[in-house]
């Protein structure tokens, strides 16, 4: 969306230039807007709020329909590892398998196809229990 913003307007409108964070406004419009508490309903309105501290934005085409979000999360490893987090988890992977992942195990389970090693050493030890 920046490109949207005159760079002049942000010049001579904001107080902080460095550190956009600092605009308690447009913290408070941007963090409501991209809130995943947030409904369809609401996110148009919230996005016409925020309007009001990004000078000269267009916003007639941009709506709810054309915008995505960005989801900061952390994986989990071995030793934060919740299963009772996994099974809450609303944000999933596709794989090449076709197989729908919980994002927050990717890194133990599904990157470079540690799940597949996984499968082997308990094969190898059901196998060994026979």
């Amino acid at each position: 969306m920046t490109h949207l913003i005159n760079p002049e307007d942000l010049l001579n409108n904001s107080k902080n230039t460095i550190v956009f964070e600092h605009d308690e406004k447009l913290k408070e419009h941007l963090l409501n807007l991209f809130s995943t508490g947030i409904s369809v309903d609401c996110a148009e309105g919230e996005f016409g709020e925020l309007m009001c501290c990004l000078p000269r934005v267009k916003s007639d085409h941009l709506n709810y329909n054309n915008l995505f979000r960005i989801i900061i999360m952390n994986f989990m490893d071995p030793l934060d590892f919740d299963v009772r987090a996994v099974k809450k988890s609303c944000v999933h992977i596709v794989s090449d398998k076709m197989k729908i992942i919980p994002f927050e195990t990717m890194n133990i389970f599904y990157r470079d196809n540690k799940i597949d090693v996984i499968r082997e050493k308990l094969n190898e030890r059901f196998k060994l229990m026979q």
